[in-house]
């Protein structure tokens, strides 16, 4: 529970916080990457009805966006259409990508629906599946599986999320494999899937 405590003081204060207009556009984002992998400021605009100026100005204050020469956003908070991991997320006969193991817990919660996870164990290479529900991890084999977390530097999380964070939160078959990984790099935390999925919730 400590670790966990930990943990959430830390996301509590790196993690942006969206007023009503910002939470309307971040989930027609997170629809539009599951349903279709990509979505245009225009089109968001259309669902938002919000202006395009305004939607543009959500869209390009957040650090966790990747956009295309064409400005469409192609990736979001953990979520992308381009294979930029091995925690492949299966949506509705989609196949996405999650930036790390934890995007895994709390995706299925954003999206409303439950959603199937393949990914490998980062120290041993063993496969991993899960079918993770809105509120609950339904299906996870090994049994044993665990995820690793990290505490960067707070600055270090908002200049770049995905390689401060990101490139250190995997999944590992055990504790024991975790553990084993975890030891040799500082900030490192291991937590149970039930705990990455409470923490997913704030």
């Amino acid at each position: 529970m400590m670790q966990t405590d930990e943990l959430g003081k830390f996301l509590r204060e790196v993690m942006p916080r969206l007023n009503a207009e910002e939470r309307i556009v971040a989930l027609e984002i997170y629809k539009a990457l599951a349903a279709s992998g990509t979505i245009s400021v225009a089109v968001l605009s259309e669902r938002t009805r919000l202006a395009p100026s305004r939607v543009e100005a959500i869209v390009s204050s957040q650090t966790g966006v990747f956009r295309d020469e064409r400005g469409d956003v192609v990736g979001f908070w953990g979520l992308t259409a381009q294979r930029v991991s091995k925690h492949v997320l299966r949506i509705n006969g989609q196949t996405r990508y999650a930036w790390c193991a934890w995007d895994c817990l709390f995706i299925p919660g954003i999206l409303g629906q439950s959603v199937q996870v393949q990914s490998v164990c980062h120290e041993t290479g063993t496969p991993i599946e899960l079918i993770v529900a809105p509120h609950s991890v339904e299906q996870v084999r090994p049994a044993s599986t665990v995820l690793s977390m990290r505490l960067p530097p707070a600055d270090d999380w908002r200049q770049d999320v995905v390689s401060s964070f990101c490139h250190f939160v995997h999944f590992f078959r055990n504790d024991e494999a975790a553990q084993k990984w975890a030891a040799t790099r500082l900030g490192m935390r291991v937590i149970s899937l039930d705990e990455g999925l409470e923490l997913g919730r704030m």
